[in-house]
């Protein structure tokens, strides 16, 4: 799942249907929500059934840069493909833990940790996809966009995956676009 934050592009006319529309866009990207349990059964003297429940949430952070090649098949539709490269800005992860005894929640721990931790160091900073979209004009002002990015590249350097077990930084976007000029 991404979430936009903030994007901004241009295009420069190639003609009276072509254009070269080029832009960098912040994205939010969630990479994993995991959660598990581990138990711990003591059975001595005193009875103890304690459960440690994790949850751990981590989202990296990108900023792309899309060459388009953009057709107008319209006056009011248009159609565009090209090339995406994405930067690895940073990660961030938040992890929290609960332990029960007996059926009773004992604690529950956030814990918030960002920056470069020993699971995400096999990402990769770079990665490249292909955008394929189209654009509706409402008006001279407003249009609306929908993009799917295809990704080309594995995003992890992890060797112990096989083949088909491949992290792409495939998403589909919708744009809600603001025209000033």
């Amino acid at each position: 799942m991404f979430q936009l934050i903030a994007f901004i592009n241009t295009a420069l006319p190639l003609g009276d249907k072509l254009a070269f529309q080029a832009g960098a866009q912040y994205l939010s990207h969630k990479i994993s929500n995991v959660s598990y349990e581990s138990a711990v059964v003591r059975y001595a003297i005193l009875r103890e059934d304690s459960i440690v429940t994790r949850t751990t949430f981590s989202q990296a952070n990108y900023v792309e840069f899309p060459l388009l090649v953009k057709y107008g098949i319209s006056p009011k539709w248009n159609i565009y493909a090209g090339l995406r490269t994405s930067l690895l800005l940073g990660i961030k992860a938040n992890m929290t833990e609960e332990h029960y005894s007996n059926g009773i929640s004992s604690s529950s721990t956030p814990i918030e940790n960002t920056g470069k931790f020993a699971q995400f160091e096999g990402l990769r900073s770079v990665d490249f996809g292909i955008p394929l979209g189209v654009e509706f004009s409402l008006n001279r002002y407003i249009s609306l966009s929908g993009t799917f990015n295809y990704g080309l590249t594995d995003f992890t350097r992890n060797k112990n995956f096989s083949n088909e077990q491949r992290d792409k930084h495939t998403s589909a976007q919708i744009y809600l676009i603001f025209k000033p000029f």
